[in-house]
């Protein structure tokens, strides 16, 4: 089953959070909510209700962008200053909760986090317990999905948590607990949620709560990204059975489609063909989703040597329901390519491959998926090398390799390895060729080994509980065993008598036999203490092994306290060095002197930050840059009086960077931005400095500093340079292996290249970090108007 697909459902279906909305919904309630403030003409609390209300909905949305989340503001700021002026103290909270996510959604997670304790704190001394829970609760679904987002929902979910408890409101701590458990799957923690959501359902009941069907449903997914098919289908059919029985069909349409996800993977084609039925027949208006269940069902139908059916599906139901938009355009030619494959029409195959490989590329400028873009990808792909068209099976395959690899399953690269494999065999390339079937088979059968070893672990784990009853099973086939063989013993005794009368030739034959029968019983009692004894062997490895992952992970979680603890101590030894400097500055009353040790101060700060973030951060060997650079500029900027004009346009490639690169390219942002507040701008109204950090993968960087101040009046010859600000620049370039160049006409220009050490460790987050355009003074929006003015 895809992950994609179940994970893309999950994460809206918890009873109490904010539900995403389908199109369709959010443009109705825009325009009821439009109706009613036009009706409104007084300034009175109804209007602050309406007012964040419509800021809510623009939030609401599948898919909000900037322009959304600059209307949420505008409308909680409008909000807030009426509540204010109306002495309304519960308008003026939620105005401030609807900045916090609004904040949080546009990358300003701190400034965002303080609105939402500011709130907290507030309901906490008015003693409204409950909604100080709520609060965190609000701030845990505030969070993204993504990047660090899941383990910052954990943590507010357990104060929400927490404090329903503590006041006694159980069922609210109920939902909480589920929400931790389900922001553990999001970070693919799969360790932690199970015991929570058993713990859940144990709630749950005590309190005879009803709809406990996504309880089961998040069970479900768990062991699906476990490869555990057999509880994964368990627990899929007990949220349906509990989501019938409760009547609440709000997301039919997901537990149907899982449900078919699973039948299909099973090979059971009628059930799964039944459960992507009923979940297009619930499946609600606004999605773009119909088409999607289109395909899967003529996917079946294929699967049943009914390829003629499935066009004929696919057809009729285009006539009756034309795609709404682009999204749904792709899975309508996915599902017209795979039923002309199916009937041998090689030609209208293309017809249709080809601009569903368009419009996947528009597709993924729109809303970005590593998975689908893939996905779309190599089905034209394996239709080419099908067809022997190993050309533009190839192009298909040097788009794939554009993509990051993030969050794409093993089982997809190792699909593309195979696909590399015969498409480089077609053109003679032969070592290649090897490799990558090598590295196919390597995937292939380590992502088996991975699936048994998972299944056997759940399976202990679900029926450990069960054990008892095994053990009384195991017992009463043994004595049903007995029985059998006195029963056994008690005829052969009676043949023997018998033959004893016929004869001593008979009696002869009989002895041999019952010797050969004891034998055999002999053998079989020989191999079951045997595998006794392999039981025991084995139980006691892996209590052996239990203990010596914990011990390694408590090692693990030692170093990385002493690590922390490091940068630690060497923040506060440069904060030391700084506050030197500071101290020297002061008995200093040469001009030159002063900017030396002012400079110097400014170097030293540029390196304390960087270990400040090491010891704040989770990871302790990177730094996320968009954060760091965002931080050393507002530093720099703060400490040039020249510099307060001056407008900054910056654009940073969401990269983290081992320490040891962060350190050099850091310094020289400080040595670059400081001579541009010093000597590069005339103080007009106009200056401007740009800062862009891209990143081509796989290991590509390159840092632009751009002003358009006065620039140089000679030409910089970079192998003879005098000026000790460039010099420094130019050995901290050296230090990153990488290639620096400047041009001082028109302005000032100085490009930087390098690349990121293979042996470090780095990664690309998934979110991306944007400081804000206009700058927030006493947290008040600005707009994207701000520099015009």
């Amino acid at each position: 089953m895809s992950k994609f697909g179940l994970k893309f459902f999950f994460l809206f279906l918890l009873p109490g959070f904010a539900i995403a909305q389908s199109p369709v919904s959010y443009f109705a309630k825009q325009k009821q909510l439009r109706v009613q403030l036009s009706k409104n003409q007084k300034d009175d609390t109804t209007k602050v209700n309406l007012l964040l209300k419509q800021g809510q909905n623009y939030l609401d949305k599948l898919v909000n962008d900037q322009n959304d989340r600059d209307s949420a503001w505008n409308y909680s700021a409008e909000a807030l200053i009426l509540s204010k002026k109306l002495s309304y103290q519960q308008g003026i909270e939620n105005s401030y909760e609807l900045q916090g996510r609004t904040l949080i959604l546009n990358g300003e997670i701190a400034k965002g986090r303080i609105l939402y304790q500011q709130v907290a704190a507030y309901y906490h001394q008015k003693k409204d317990y409950l909604r100080q829970a709520q609060a965190w609760s609000d701030l845990a679904h505030a969070w993204p999905l993504n990047g660090s987002g899941p383990k910052e929902r954990v943590i507010a979910f357990m104060n929400a948590r927490k404090l329903y408890l503590r006041y006694g409101f159980k069922l609210q701590g109920a939902f909480a607990l589920t929400g931790i458990a389900e922001s553990y799957l999001l970070a693919n923690e799969l360790k932690k949620p199970e015991p929570m959501l058993f713990q859940a359902l144990k709630e749950y009941k005590e309190l005879n709560y009803q709809k406990v069907h996504y309880t089961y449903f998040l069970l479900s997914i768990l062991n699906q990204l476990s490869s555990n098919m057999k509880l994964e289908l368990y627990y899929a059919l007990k949220a349906k059975t509990n989501m019938l029985a409760s009547g609440d069909l709000t997301h039919a349409q997901d537990y149907y489609f899982s449900l078919g996800e699973i039948y299909r993977d099973m090979g059971s084609n009628d059930d799964a063909f039944l459960n992507y039925k009923l979940a297009l027949e619930n499946l609600g208006d606004g999605y773009d989703f119909k088409y999607k269940l289109i395909k899967k069902m003529a996917d079946v139908m294929i699967a049943q040597k009914k390829g003629p059916e499935a066009l004929l599906f696919v057809t009729n139901y285009i006539k009756k329901s034309p795609p709404p938009n682009s999204f749904e355009m792709v899975e309508m030619y996915s599902a017209l390519g795979a039923c002309y494959e199916a009937v041998g029409n090689d030609k209208k195959a293309e017809q249709a491959y080809i601009p569903m490989g368009a419009l996947n590329a528009i597709n993924y400028r729109k809303r970005p998926s590593n998975r689908s873009f893939i996905n779309y990808n190599q089905m034209i792909c394996n239709f080419y090398v099908r067809t022997k068209d190993y050309q533009k099976a190839s192009t298909y395959m040097k788009m794939m390799d554009t993509i990051s690899k993030v969050a794409v399953t093993p089982i997809v690269i190792s699909r593309m390895m195979l696909l590399k494999f015969k498409i480089d065999s077609a053109f003679g390339k032969l070592i290649p060729a090897i490799k990558e079937y090598e590295a196919y088979k390597k995937l292939d059968d380590s992502i088996f080994s991975a699936v048994k070893i998972k299944e056997v672990s759940e399976l202990e784990i679900k029926y450990k509980s069960e054990e008892k009853d095994k053990d009384i099973l195991i017992q009463a086939k043994d004595l049903a065993l007995q029985k059998k063989n006195i029963l056994l013993l008690t005829k052969q005794n009676e043949l023997s008598r018998l033959l004893l009368e016929k004869g001593t030739t008979r009696q002869r034959f009989i002895g041999g036999y019952t010797f050969l029968l004891m034998v055999l019983l002999g053998v079989g009692y020989w191999r079951y203490r045997v595998k006794q004894r392999m039981n025991l062997q084995l139980q006691d490895q892996k209590k052996k092994m239990i203990i010596k992952n914990q011990e390694l992970e408590q090692l693990l979680n030692e170093n990385k306290w002493l690590l922390r603890e490091v940068h630690h101590r060497v923040k506060n030894n440069l904060q030391i060095i700084i506050n030197l400097l500071n101290s020297q500055s002061a008995h200093l009353h040469d001009e030159i002197a002063l900017n030396a040790v002012a400079e110097s101060r400014m170097r030293v700060q540029a390196m304390s930050l960087i270990h400040q973030k090491l010891y704040g951060n989770d990871g302790v060997s990177t730094i996320f840059l968009p954060e760091y650079i965002y931080e050393l500029i507002s530093y720099l900027k703060e400490s040039f009086k020249t510099a307060k004009g001056v407008y900054i346009d910056q654009q940073i490639a969401p990269l983290s960077l081992d320490v040891s690169q962060a350190v050099p390219l850091g310094l020289i942002l400080n040595e670059a931005i400081t001579n541009t507040f010093k000597y590069a701008f005339p103080h007009s109204s106009a200056d401007t400095l740009i800062i862009r950090l891209t990143h081509e993968p796989p290991s590509k960087v390159m840092l632009v500093i751009c002003d358009n101040g006065k620039g140089f009046s000679e030409e910089i010859n970079i192998k003879n340079i005098k000026s000790f600000g460039l010099k420094l620049i130019k050995g901290l370039t050296e230090d990153l292996s990488g290639t620096f160049s400047i041009n001082g006409n028109g302005g000032t220009t100085l490009k930087i290249n390098f690349e990121i050490n293979p042996g470090l460790q780095y990664k690309i987050r998934k979110e991306t970090f944007k400081a804000p355009k206009p700058s927030f003074e006493s947290l008040s929006w600005k707009g994207k108007t701000a520099r015009a003015k």
